[in-house]
């Protein structure tokens, strides 16, 4: 991910092209591999990776809700990430702590070491990076996990006990488990819509309420026309003010 600081060049040798500060590959997208954050160590929320983007002088972290980004720079002591912005999307609640976690952790100056991994390390924080380039997931013929149930501005999560699934097919199909009823249709996919039609499904009464309001949620957003986002590992389907969000099972 980095270029060390490089040996004087002594005379009439060719100049060693790692001279000078450390630099972030541009176009790059790496994991947090493992973070200590006020001298402990975290684990990202479940279900969740946290990712950094580097792109021409532009880093933008995503960790499961919003994108934060800002300007960064690299002299001879390291890094420099300037005070970040991002988007304002309601989340979970264990999401968008991580998000404001990211926010408070990440402006301010890094010491840079290593190449695999590398290390931004600081008074009390430290952040190992993997150098293995994020892939974004394909949307079609990935199986996709329901894990947040979205209401207007509001993000609940799914309930553990809850497997709900879909799975849009390369041949041009939805398949769905809502984690009560299942079923499936035709599905035409546009470069930001699906457009579902033909939908089928069974018809089991849901005793749990859990089941049976996820049941309801996915009789709502999955039907004709429906807008989605992919990003990375997730997923997400909005109708009008109601959504579902999923992640890679």
């Amino acid at each position: 991910m980095v270029t060390g600081c490089g040996t004087e060049n002594d005379g009439g040798s060719a100049p060693n092209n790692s001279d000078g500060p450390p630099q972030v590959e541009p176009r790059s997208a790496y994991v947090v591999a493992s973070m200590v954050v006020d001298g402990q160590a975290r684990q990202p929320v479940a279900r969740t990776r946290i990712i950094l983007d580097f792109t021409d002088g532009t880093v933008t972290a995503k960790a499961g809700c919003n994108a934060l980004f800002g300007r960064y720079t690299f002299d001879e002591n390291g890094l420099e990430i300037a005070r970040l912005g991002g988007t304002e999307m309601g989340c979970v609640q264990d999401r968008m702590q991580q998000d404001e976690m990211l926010g408070q952790l990440l402006p301010g100056h890094w010491e840079v070491t290593g190449t695999d991994p590398t290390t931004l390390s600081r008074d009390g924080a430290e952040l190992t990076l993997s150098q293995e380039i994020v892939r974004q997931t394909e949307l079609q013929g990935t199986t996709w996990m329901l894990d947040s149930l979205i209401e207007g501005a509001t993000v609940e999560s799914v309930p553990g006990k809850v497997v709900a699934t879909i799975k849009l097919t390369q041949d041009g199909n939805l398949e769905f488990n809502d984690g009560c009823n299942s079923g499936g249709g035709s599905a035409q996919v546009t470069a930001d819509t699906l457009l579902l039609g033909g939908l089928r499904t069974t018809l089991k009464g849901c005793l749990d309420a859990d089941l049976a309001r996820i049941s309801k949620a996915y009789s709502r957003v999955l039907d004709g026309t429906v807008d989605y986002t992919l990003e990375g590992n997730r997923l997400t389907l909005t109708d009008g003010g109601s959504g579902l969000g999923f992640t890679v099972k």
